[in-house]
């Protein structure tokens, strides 16, 4: 779950989890931390071959985090993570492995994405 939904004003609820990319069970309600060293990770995609996850990094905004206070708005930092990153998927689909840079965003931050159907 990213904060800048905090810092950009998007909500009124300060974070209650942990910066991460989290994978959710619907038969058992199980959550699970499946990536944690993002710094804010933003949008994440499936390749067409059910095989390849890729999550954006959106780092390089950030912002205090306070739940007593409202948001101090974000700031920008032009040496934060601001890149794509490709992950192969484990063979029984619980966790990624083989993180690798995809993409590095040139002026700003890339904020979601979308896989094309042809990959």
């Amino acid at each position: 779950m990213p904060d800048y939904s905090w810092f950009n004003e998007l909500t009124d609820t300060a974070p209650q989890l942990g910066t991460a990319t989290y994978r959710f069970t619907p038969s058992t309600g199980a959550v699970h931390i499946v990536e944690d060293s993002l710094a804010q990770p933003n949008g994440i995609a499936l390749a067409p071959n059910n095989r390849t996850v890729y999550i954006s990094d959106t780092g390089a905004e950030s912002g205090p985090i306070s739940p007593f206070l409202p948001s101090q708005g974000a700031s920008f930092n032009a040496t934060g993570k601001r890149s794509i990153y490709a992950f192969d998927l484990s063979p029984d689909n619980t966790y990624l492995m083989n993180k690798r840079a995809f993409y590095l965003a040139q002026d700003w931050v890339p904020d979601g994405l979308k896989v094309a159907a042809n990959g």
